[in-house]
């Protein structure tokens, strides 16, 4: 996958990005998962610290979260979000749901490794991208394992 400029929330005009309308997010949220017998149980805005729409939800039984990038049209599904773990799973039952609206990532994509080269900042990323700076920069510091982790990240 691509590291698109702005994944990461961190961008210098937003304008340009495909960015998802909160209000639509949320009100498909919450027609489809009652579609499906289950219900929304919390629903996030990004913060500060967060580039992502976080919806708590329980469906099938189970509590699970949908995550929707901030800046790109990136949705997916985990089990677990905590800080630093977020544990992705596939659910095709329920993101076919979303599928017409948004571009769903497979938990494949999101594990896929990031590979950093130590001691540098400038080209310190060796997956394929197109991050600002700044986005690289933050990158080195924060250390994330995974794909998901950029796309889905609690920095600041």
């Amino acid at each position: 996958m691509i590291l698109q400029k702005g994944i990461t929330g961190k961008t210098q005009n937003s304008n340009d990005l495909p960015k998802p309308d909160g209000k639509d997010f949320k009100r498909l949220c919450y027609t489809l998962i009652a579609q499906l017998g289950g219900s929304v149980k919390a629903f996030t805005q990004p913060q500060i610290d967060t580039n992502y729409f976080h919806v708590d939800l329980e469906v099938f039984n189970k509590r699970l979260h949908l995550l929707l990038n901030e800046n790109y049209p990136y949705l997916t599904v985990a089990s677990e979000v905590d800080f630093f773990n977020i544990t992705f799973i596939d659910v095709p039952i329920l993101t076919k749901q979303f599928a017409p609206y948004y571009t769903i990532l497979l938990k494949a994509e999101l594990n896929e490794r990031i590979q950093l080269r130590s001691g540098r900042k400038k080209g310190a990323l060796l997956n394929e991208n197109e991050l600002i700076q700044e986005e690289l920069a933050d990158l080195v510091y924060w250390q994330p394992e995974t794909v998901g982790h950029v796309l889905f990240n609690h920095w600041d």
